[in-house]
């Protein structure tokens, strides 16, 4: 499972081995234990890959056998959006900040994450 967190200033990826039901359980019991209020709904969310990285045409490979869950588009000439259809968890149904999560082939996971650590090492770079 990729677990995305959207803070106010940026974007985490993990790869969990938690099955999706029982992470989006824990969290819902977490929020009822501490009076918290959450939503849990079907949603989107998406990031920026470097567009460069060599690694990006095999990711685009694997979601040719995997359509539906993911979806790449060309942000402009150094960037590909990469927007991913999953579970989003937040405080209210309008937060720009919570918890994506989103259950994958493990191979795609692991390539998505390692193509989001080169981004971020790129994006560092360049400012």
């Amino acid at each position: 499972m990729l677990k995305l967190t959207y803070t106010d200033a940026e974007v985490y990826i993990e790869v969990l081995s938690t099955p999706i039901e029982t992470a989006i359980a824990q969290r819902v019991t977490l929020a009822l234990r501490c009076g918290e209020t959450l939503h849990v709904t079907p949603n989107s969310a998406s990031f920026l890959l470097a567009a460069h990285l060599p690694q990006l045409a095999q990711l685009q490979q694997l979601l040719k056998q995997h359509s539906g869950a993911i979806a790449l588009a060309m942000a402009d000439a150094d960037w590909v959006e990469i927007t991913l259809y999953g579970s989003w968890l937040s405080s209210s149904p309008y937060a720009h900040e919570g918890v994506f999560l989103i259950a994958l082939p493990a191979a795609i996971e692991r390539l998505i994450y390692q193509l989001w650590q080169a981004s971020v090492c790129v994006q560092g770079v360049r400012g």
